[in-house]
C-alpha cells in the first residue's frame, strides 16, 4: 500500500525534545514558596549551590561562572545573597585576623546585581561591601520588584607591623589615667555595654574619678564618653553591627588623697654679730693692747698709734 503524503510527513517527524533546565531554574519566586534546595540544584547539571544568609534555601548557578577567574587567587572570600525582591540592599564585612591588615581586596557583584558601596574600614583591617538587585522587567506594571541580590567579598591579608592588641590598648589607657593621679590609690572596674550604659563605682562603695570607653567591633563609634552620676557613661553607634563595647571606671575611696608630708625647711644659721672697731684689744690694764692688724681686721676701722704700746681703733 502506497504511503500518502500525510503518512510521509508524519513518519519523518520526531517529537521535539523538552528544553533542558538550567541552573538558574532551581526553585521559583520567593513569593510562591518554591525554594531552591541543594539536591534540586545539583540535579540540574554542572551547577553550584549557595546557601542564603539568614533565609531558608539558596540559589543555584553554573560552576563555570566561578571558574572564569580561576587564575586569580585570594586568601579569603565570602559570598552573600538574599531572596528579597524588594530592591533592598544587602551588606557584609570580611576582616583579616588580628595582627594582619588588608593588602588587596575586591567586591564583586553577582548576576543581576549592582555594587552600591565598597570601603576599607577599621584602619585597613575590614572590607565592607553593599549589593542591590537590579530592576526586574518581568514583573507586572504595578509592581516594582528587583532580582535577588548576590555578591562576593575577596581579601588578601599581610602582617600589620603597627598592630596593638586590644589588651595592650586597654592597659595603655589605664596607665595613662593612673599617671594623672599619682597620689591616689584607685580600683578599675568594667562593664560590657550594648548601645549605651555606664559602669557604676557605687557597687564597690567608691567614687568615680576617671574612665574611658572601648569598642569591641571595628565598625562601632564612640559618640559619648563622660562621667555621669557615680560612673563612666558610654554611648556606642554602629550602622552595620550591634553597637557593643566596654565601659571602664577608675574608682577611688572618698577623701582618698594621700596626705603630703610638709617639708620643713632647715633653719638658716644665725648671722654672727657684727664686729665693733672698739672691740680691738682689751682693757689697758690687762696688757691685751690693740694692734693695727687686729684693728683693720674688724672691718671699716682706722688705727691710731698712742703713746706707749698699742694704739686706738675707731670707725673710719
Amino acid at each position: 500500500m502506497d504511503e500518502t503524503p500525510d503518512d510521509q510527513d508524519t513518519a519523518g517527524t520526531e517529537p521535539e525534545p523538552e528544553s533542558e533546565l538550567e541552573c538558574t531554574d532551581c526553585g521559583g519566586y520567593l513569593l510562591d514558596g518554591n525554594i531552591c534546595d541543594e539536591a534540586e540544584c545539583l540535579s540540574l547539571g554542572d551547577c553550584k549551590y549557595y546557601n542564603y544568609i539568614a533565609w531558608p534555601g539558596g540559589f543555584c548557578k553554573p560552576k563555570q561562572n566561578d571558574d572564569e577567574n580561576v587564575e586569580e587567587k585570594w586568601g579569603d572570600s565570602t559570598t552573600i545573597s538574599s531572596p528579597n525582591q524588594m530592591c533592598l540592599p544587602i551588606s557584609h564585612s570580611i576582616r583579616c585576623e588580628d595582627g594582619f591588615k588588608i593588602e588587596r581586596s575586591k567586591c564583586e557583584a553577582g548576576e543581576n546585581t549592582t555594587l552600591t558601596e565598597s570601603k576599607i574600614t577599621n584602619n585597613g583591617n575590614d572590607l565592607f561591601c553593599e549589593f542591590t538587585g537590579n530592576d526586574n522587567p518581568n514583573t507586572g506594571p504595578n509592581i516594582e520588584l528587583c532580582y535577588p541580590p548576590t555578591g562576593t567579598l575577596y581579601i588578601d591579608c599581610i602582617l600589620d607591623p603597627d598592630y596593638i592588641s586590644p589588651e595592650d590598648q586597654i592597659e595603655s589607657k589605664k596607665n595613662e589615667i593612673e599617671e594623672k593621679y599619682p597620689d591616689l590609690e584607685g580600683e578599675w572596674i568594667q562593664t560590657p555595654i550594648e548601645s549605651y550604659g555606664s559602669t557604676d563605682c557605687g557597687v564597690i562603695d567608691k567614687e568615680i574619678k576617671d574612665g574611658f570607653c572601648f569598642t569591641t567591633e571595628s565598625t562601632t563609634l564612640i559618640s559619648e564618653s563622660e562621667i555621669m552620676g557615680n560612673g563612666w557613661f558610654c554611648n556606642f553607634k554602629d550602622d552595620i553591627n550591634s553597637p557593643n563595647g566596654k565601659s571602664f571606671a577608675y574608682c577611688v575611696s572618698e577623701n582618698n588623697e594621700t596626705p603630703v608630708t610638709p617639708i620643713t625647711p632647715e633653719p638658716e644659721p644665725e648671722p654672727e654679730p657684727e664686729s665693733n672697731c672698739t672691740d680691738c684689744g682689751g682693757p689697758w690694764w690687762s696688757g691685751d693692747w690693740c694692734h693695727e692688724a687686729e684693728c683693720l681686721a674688724l672691718g671699716n676701722c682706722k688705727f691710731t698709734n698712742t703713746f706707749g704700746p698699742g694704739g686706738k681703733c675707731e670707725a673710719n
